[in-house]
């Protein structure tokens, strides 16, 4: 296998669920995009009556058993690969090697787990979409290494208003704002293809344990960003789907609060209202976590949860955001006493530093990859 290329492991179901006008649209199309396409099934005879299609791409188009694919991909990286399927042995072969895996609606065989934790695809056509996502996202837009070895990643310049560098990236980042800032829903699957793919082509991720989300202003959690959280935690084979961290009080929404008042405050108004959940209790010690949240501003959510987390014994932590703001980041360290597992602890500050905005490792990349969307999407 090249491992410069992408691989579609497609159930043989394809065939006989598309007809056969899309079936020839999307190969000609993924072949265009030099996509791998893998057509696999536990009885290797159904594979015989659409052999022929291998004649007209040899080198892109592969039929084989299921075990065959098994054996093969747990030789190479898991970002090569992309799982397509509605039965639940694609779904468990998806998940047993951590392996990105969408569900094809159109198919008429749906199965209950499969169609549960597997990213819905409506129409070939979208499927080509979510594809080319994964192939535009290869660079994050921002990075820094806290001193304490805590990682930040940012996937967007969220300044869209003097920043961006196209009316179509404006567009895009004002698109993921009202998708997670108003609840709109009607971007969201641009949202999710482009973070995912974001979490997929990179080996940062390999090692995480927990994954979880900081929680909004409310005690619920976002919606969108839970479902995306999820969709990780799957891939990735954890087990647990309790977030880590728990808003016992609801508390003002960030944007409405003068920036200078959030700034001199800090993190100390969330540790009011967050603690860790009580199902993690002596089950962090050592542990690799990763956090999502929307955008990064001032680090103030972050540096509550980065608190919490060392403090809890956690080894190792990935702070993970659609977008950032550009600001200085406000890098806090508090002394936490009482359990942290209730809301019953007391958080004093030790020290903070500014770490400025100029620090941060910037990949002006990503904004052509953001503008790309537009395109991809037909906006």
């Amino acid at each position: 296998m090249n491992q410069k290329k992408k691989y579609l492991l497609m159930s043989i179901d394809f065939f006989e669920n598309t007809n056969k006008e899309d079936i020839d649209s999307f190969l000609k199309k993924s072949i265009s995009l030099d996509l791998g396409l893998v057509f696999y099934s536990r009885n290797e005879n159904r594979l015989n009556p659409y052999k022929h299609y291998k004649t007209n791409y040899p080198d892109n188009i592969t039929f084989c058993s299921r075990d065959y694919v098994k054996k093969t991909v747990k030789k190479f990286h898991k970002s090569l690969f992309i799982v397509i399927g509605t039965k639940e042995q694609d779904f468990f072969m998806a998940v047993g090697d951590k392996l990105l895996y969408l569900f094809p609606e159109w198919y008429k065989t749906k199965e209950e787990k499969a169609s549960k934790y597997g990213i819905h695809i409506s129409d070939t056509n979208q499927l080509l979409r979510f594809i080319k996502t994964i192939l535009n996202q290869t660079t994050w837009f921002s990075y820094i290494k806290l001193p304490d070895e805590t990682e930040i990643i940012s996937l967007a310049d969220a300044r869209s208003e003097y920043y961006s560098k196209s009316a179509e990236e404006k567009e895009i980042i004002e698109a993921f704002e009202s998708v997670l800032k108003k609840g709109k829903r009607k971007y969201y699957d641009i949202y999710l293809y482009h973070f995912l793919s974001a979490i997929c082509n990179s080996k940062t991720f390999d090692n995480i344990d927990i994954w979880g989300i900081f929680p909004s202003s409310s005690t619920k959690l976002n919606p969108e960003m839970l479902n995306f959280k999820e969709q990780v935690r799957v891939i990735s084979k954890k087990k647990n789907a309790d977030n880590i961290l728990i808003r016992h009080m609801a508390t003002d929404k960030s944007h409405y609060i003068d920036e200078a008042i959030r700034i001199k405050v800090g993190s100390a108004r969330h540790f009011e209202t967050i603690c860790l959940n009580p199902v993690y209790k002596d089950k962090l010690r050592g542990k690799n976590v990763c956090i999502f949240d929307d955008y990064l501003t001032h680090g103030n959510s972050f540096e509550c949860a980065r608190n919490l987390l060392k403090s809890a014994g956690v080894k190792k932590i990935i702070f993970v955001t659609l977008g950032t703001f550009r600001k200085n980041y406000q890098y806090q360290n508090y002394e936490l006493d009482g359990n942290l597992f209730s809301k019953d602890y007391t958080a004093k500050l030790i020290n903070r530093c500014v770490i400025a905005k100029s620090k941060f490792t910037i990949n002006t990349k990503a904004k052509e990859e953001t503008e790309n969307l537009y395109n991809i999407f037909n906006l």
